[in-house]
This record gives structure tokens, C-alpha cells and sequence, in this order.
């Protein structure tokens, strides 16, 4: 078994290709944020922005053959988005997969809290979720991000989660081995409804109410 961490610096690739982990090579790219898309966090008990990315990928998606991308810039602009203003170097990784040569690997980007794992054909990436919450966190304290959505944000998330929870509750009725996954639900739901600062909703009969499916935009 063997790990293989991204570098912000292109890794030279090893004397046989086979060493490479067999992944797809990807462009480098930007995080972006918009304001509606937000998760919750159930282990770590925190709303998170979902932050997109923008490939630079000279002659796609506005993004011009020398890889400047001020044109993209606008049309995400336009569509509520927000190229986050840091260095890419703050986040940005790469590390080399088959298919190129020690001259000119191809590289697979992703962040710097990435890695992969190799167990003969098995690859495995895997991610320190702590340093990436880390670096959130600067971002929040350096005025880039909100601490936490506004509050329509927050319904639509909770929202969301009572139609997940509902549909498990009802699953539950007929597949006992549901029942731990519905009481799962049901607590995460009472920790965004407190999160939240929003009352459980309920009908005639006391049951939660099912509020209609609403969706953020993908990134």
C-alpha cells in the first residue's frame, strides 16, 4: 500500500508508469462561492458553504486559450457566483496519473487536503477534512466567507432535511431495518431546527410537516 500526496508543485513522475494511480487528469481550478449553497454539518454541528469550482481549462467555459479567465469571471458574477479572492496556492494540488511521461506528467489537481491512496489496483482518495475546515475557518475570520447562510438559506437547508428525514420515517414503517437510519434523520433535523433558531413545524395531527423539495444550484 502506498500513499501519494498532491503537491502545488508537479511531481515528477516515477520510472514505470504502473506506479501511477490510473485516475483521470483534471484542470487546475478556482473555489467559488454563492450565497444559497449551504449544508449542515451533523458531526461537526456547523453550517458549511458548499463552495464550487471553476475549471481553468484554456477554450472551455469562457476561460480563453492562455487560461485567463476574466470572461468566465463575469458570467459567474452574473449568476450570483463569487470567485473567492485568494491565491490558489492556499488550496490548490496536483499529483501525476498514468497516461503521461517524467517530462510531462499528467496531472490530476485537487486540493492540498487530498491524497490517494494505492493498494495494488485499488485507489482510494481520501481527504483531511480537519485542515480543510481549518482553512474555511480563515476564510471566515478574513471576511471572505459569512460565518453561516442568511436565513431563508437556513430554511431551505432545513427544508430539505425534513423531506429526507420524512421519507426515511415512512420507509421505516415497513422495513424495520430503517429504523436507526429515520432516528438518525430525526436528530439531525432537531439540531439544524435549533441551529436554525426555527420551531418544529407541525400539522393537525402533530406530525412534521413535509415542506416542498427546494434545491440550490449546482455548482
Amino acid at each position: 500500500m502506498a500513499r501519494i500526496a498532491p503537491t502545488a508543485v508537479k511531481l515528477n513522475a516515477p520510472k514505470t508508469a504502473e506506479t501511477l494511480p490510473r485516475l483521470k487528469p483534471s484542470a487546475p481550478f478556482k473555489f467559488i462561492y454563492h450565497s444559497t449553497r449551504w449544508g449542515w454539518h451533523p458531526t461537526r454541528q456547523r453550517w458549511f458553504p458548499m463552495l464550487g469550482q471553476q475549471a481553468i481549462d484554456p477554450g472551455v467555459g469562457g476561460v480563453d486559450e492562455h487560461g485567463r479567465t476574466a470572461l468566465a469571471d463575469v458570467g459567474l458574477k452574473e449568476r450570483g457566483w463569487l470567485v473567492l479572492p485568494v491565491e490558489t496556492d492556499e488550496y490548490l494540488a496536483a499529483f501525476a496519473v498514468q497516461g503521461g511521461s517524467p517530462e510531462h506528467p499528467k496531472l490530476r489537481h485537487v486540493t492540498k487536503w487530498q491524497s490517494v491512496v494505492t493498494a495494488g489496483t485499488r485507489v482510494i482518495e481520501e481527504c483531511d477534512e480537519d485542515g480543510y475546515y481549518e482553512w474555511i475557518d480563515s476564510l471566515i475570520k478574513r471576511g471572505i466567507l459569512p460565518a453561516e447562510p442568511e436565513d431563508h438559506v437556513k430554511d431551505m437547508v432545513l427544508g430539505k432535511a425534513r423531506e429526507v428525514a420524512s421519507g426515511e420515517a415512512d420507509r421505516a414503517k415497513s422495513k424495520p431495518s430503517a429504523t436507526r437510519v429515520s432516528e438518525v434523520l430525526t436528530n439531525v433535523v432537531a439540531d439544524i431546527e435549533k441551529a436554525a433558531g426555527s420551531a418544529p413545524k407541525a400539522d393537525t395531527k402533530g406530525k412534521p410537516v413535509k415542506l416542498a423539495k427546494t434545491e440550490a444550484p449546482n455548482g
